[in-house]
């Protein structure tokens, strides 16, 4: 496991990463309906 200090993530690359993660949720869940 990784402490918090030991990740230093700017503010901006943590929401790059939300984004990202949000954009692949949606992707799932369109998927998921779709088929």
């Amino acid at each position: 496991m990784w402490g918090f200090h030991e990740v230093k993530l700017s503010a901006d690359e943590v929401t790059v990463y939300l984004e990202s993660v949000k954009a692949m949720a949606e992707e799932a869940g369109r998927s998921l309906l779709g088929s």
